[in-house]
């Protein structure tokens, strides 16, 4: 070998390395790879730890994992009461009843209808040409009252004509006065009605009620008629209507029973006003009930009249009972009340002082009721 092949020799292998340089020359290089992935990852870690903490100190603890506390007051809430109670109703019906004519002749007009009113004052029939006068009295008329006839019968009279508007004495005496409106009554429906000197049952036809609906009216226009025929016929009526178990009564106020939007008093026997009687036999609860009175049931609300303010009031919160009474506090002054019924969890009582705003849900033990 010449000297200049050497020199080259030496040359070739300083311009390149064995393949044992190359080799630790790439496994450097890996090693500083995955140094920069891991660095790089933990600095990603650092931040999303930093990043979860800072979140989670920003958003509050959802309630139901909040630690609990105790809760010392209740705010008071104010409402109106009717004190409503659904009953069941007991009637009493008195059997169909019917409009009897006391006169003989032919029925020469006629304004009976099942949904016309028949009203006391007022003339549904004539015969022969004679209006008959629709009058309510308690006990049907059953003698002519002539000039100065006397009795209780001409007192009921009396009293009849002057729901109508009479103004003479209500001396149980026909005088020239009751005798003068009942032609006034016969007149003002009739101008050529003749004037009679005394009342008679046949010119009358007497109702129980001052107004009745709902007859049948088996008698048309050109019939003829004999005392004791049938005008007119009606459905059963009311003749008791009381309530059948009256709920417990606090506080001791008036109240109304409500039946199908018929409001009527009720007393404290639980006994209905008889002037709604004939609204409330309008009603499709009392048609329902009439129609099948052995299983159906004639039902109504009860409740006050006027409703009044009541407070809701935690039990815990009332000490010193007694006789329906109790006190609450608001931890500054003590209210005295009385204590009406529960709902929904609640004590339901009345201030007449005026209500707190607030009470304690668990006065001391110590505190005294005055």
């Amino acid at each position: 070998m010449t000297s200049d092949d050497a020199s080259k020799i030496r040359w070739a292998s300083w311009v390149r390395p064995s393949r044992c340089d190359r080799v630790m020359k790439s496994r450097s290089a890996e090693r500083r790879q995955r140094a920069v992935i891991l660095v790089g990852a933990l600095t990603l870690l650092v931040g999303c730890g930093a990043a979860v903490g800072y979140v989670q100190g920003r958003l509050s603890v959802p309630t139901d994992l909040a630690p609990p506390f105790a809760v010392e007051r209740s705010d008071v809430q104010v409402n109106d009461f009717s004190d409503r109670h659904t009953v069941v109703m007991e009637v009493s019906l008195h059997t169909s009843w019917r409009v009897l004519v006391q006169t003989s002749g032919i029925v020469t007009s006629s304004s009976c209808a099942p949904e016309a009113a028949i009203v006391s004052g007022d003339s549904v029939f004539a015969v022969d040409g004679t209006p008959l006068i629709d009058l309510s009295t308690p006990h049907p008329l059953w003698r002519p009252l002539g000039a100065d006839a006397k009795g209780g019968d001409v007192r009921e009279l009396q009293r009849s004509f002057a729901s109508l508007g009479f103004r003479g004495a209500i001396d149980g005496v026909v005088g020239p006065q009751t005798i003068a409106f009942f032609n006034g009554l016969r007149r003002a429906i009739a101008s050529d009605a003749p004037l009679v000197t005394e009342i008679a049952p046949s010119d009358i036809v007497w109702l129980p009620e001052e107004s009745v609906t709902g007859a049948s009216c088996p008698v048309p226009v050109g019939s003829v008629v004999h005392p004791g025929d049938v005008l007119a016929e009606l459905p059963p009526r009311i003749s008791a209507l009381r309530i059948g178990t009256l709920p417990v009564a606090m506080p001791d106020l008036p109240r109304t029973v409500v039946i199908d939007g018929v409001s009527a008093a009720v007393d404290e026997q639980g006994n209905v006003d008889r002037q709604s009687w004939p609204e409330i036999s309008e009603t499709p609860s009392f048609e329902a009930y009439v129609a099948d009175p052995k299983t159906v049931v004639l039902k109504g609300d009860v409740q006050l009249t006027t409703p009044i303010q009541v407070s809701r009031i935690p039990p815990s919160a009332i000490f010193g009972t007694r006789t329906g009474k109790g006190c609450v506090s608001d931890g500054v002054q003590t209210y005295e009340g009385e204590i009406l019924t529960s709902e929904l969890g609640y004590t339901l009582m009345s201030f007449a002082s005026g209500s707190p705003s607030e009470v304690l849900i668990a006065p001391d033990d110590q505190q005294t009721c005055p």
